[in-house]
């Protein structure tokens, strides 16, 4: 967001700028901090959009990535479900679904209910329901107004369906309900493709692109990417003892945790933005830029993180004036760079931040 647009009152505790804590990286443009005022990242989307919560206001509230006004999200009650947004600005909340400024129950024309969990561009809701009287989560998506059923793979039938491309590939985490196998496969147009399984462990997916590859799990705290029909331990035959994937660009970049600290997966390689730090990276966008957040001890025991950008090699650590912010939770990343987090200062409240560097 801008300095100067017409926002609330209620929503904007104050615009500040200070300069970047120490880093290792070189000097360069100092980062704008915006502070957005009492509340809560929800969602968010490559483009800029947001789905917060105001503290001020009370309520839930859409901004716009163009800067215009934010507009209320009339949902009752707090959030507690997987929320998503499309590129369109489109969220998906458990029942519900937010298209066009209207906020609407998640069902077919019938109206048979199910519960989303992500959302494409084109309005494709993956997610669950329930069949009948039993309270088995079954896989299935919501397209054009229909409701579709993950037709089963070798008798397995229970599941969710936790993310959708624009290509229509649906990735399915599956589990059978007499022995507790784990499985992830990829529904697509009625075929169904196994993602496999690295020593027989169980399989879960994180995440699809649009070229079709998967991150996810094969055994605890073992992350595998699937690409091209190959499923790949993204630990193996590295110093790794332990990884967690957390997001997935279309160039097929993945952020996450390696060992404890952040770690970017880009062609084949692991890039550690913070050598030595704490941490994780929890977004990526088109551009490679990778955010995330950054921990060290204060004291005895209190853990304080501080949010941080990569670039090119640049890591920047974005902190308020004698270190306000006792922790962040995990941030997002525009295509413009801008970091957007929940961060909660030291008289306990949280505040919505972001920070923006510059070009030049």
């Amino acid at each position: 967001m801008h300095r100067g647009k017409s926002w609330p009152a209620a929503l904007i505790a104050g615009v500040l700028t200070w300069p970047a804590a120490a880093a290792p990286a070189t000097a360069g443009a100092r980062p704008e901090l915006t502070d957005l005022g009492p509340g809560a990242v929800i969602a968010t989307n490559g483009r800029g959009d947001a789905l917060i919560w105001s503290g001020d206001a009370q309520k839930y509230l859409v901004l716009d990535h163009r800067h215009h006004d934010p507009v209320e999200f009339p949902f009752q009650g707090r959030i507690y479900d997987p929320v998503d947004m499309n590129e369109r600005g489109d969220v998906v909340t458990g029942g519900h679904l937010w298209h066009d400024g209207r906020l609407t129950v998640l069902q077919d024309r019938a109206g048979t209910p199910m519960v989303g969990q992500a959302l494409n561009d084109h309005g494709v809701v993956a997610g669950h329901r329930s069949i009948g009287d039993s309270q088995v989560e079954h896989p299935a998506i919501l397209r054009n107004g229909v409701i579709v059923d993950f037709p089963g793979w070798q008798g397995m039938t229970a599941g969710r369906a936790v993310d959708v491309n624009n290509r229509g590939q649906v990735l399915v985490d599956l589990y059978d309900e007499s022995d507790g196998t784990q499985r992830a496969v990829i529904w697509a147009h009625d075929r169904i493709t196994d993602l496999g399984s690295i020593d027989g462990a169980p399989t879960h997916g994180v995440a699809i692109n649009d070229r079709g590859t998967v991150i996810g799990y094969s055994g605890f705290m073992r992350p595998v990417r699937w690409q091209n029909g190959v499923l790949t331990g993204l630990t193996d035959g590295l110093e790794i003892t332990s990884g967690l994937v957390y997001a997935l660009s279309e160039r097929g970049d993945i952020a996450g945790q390696a060992n404890h600290s952040p770690a970017l997966w880009r062609d084949g390689t692991v890039i550690f933005p913070a050598p030595g730090r704490a941490g994780r990276a929890t977004a990526v966008n088109e551009r490679g830029d990778v955010a995330g957040v950054l921990e060290r001890i204060d004291g005895d025991w209190a853990a304080i993180t501080n949010p941080f950008r990569w670039r090119r090699g640049d890591t920047r650590v974005y902190t308020l004036p004698g270190d306000q912010i006792t922790w962040s939770t995990s941030v997002s990343l525009d295509i413009h760079g801008r970091v957007l987090g929940s961060t909660v200062l030291t008289d306990f409240t949280q505040h919505i931040v972001r920070w923006n560097v510059p070009a030049g």
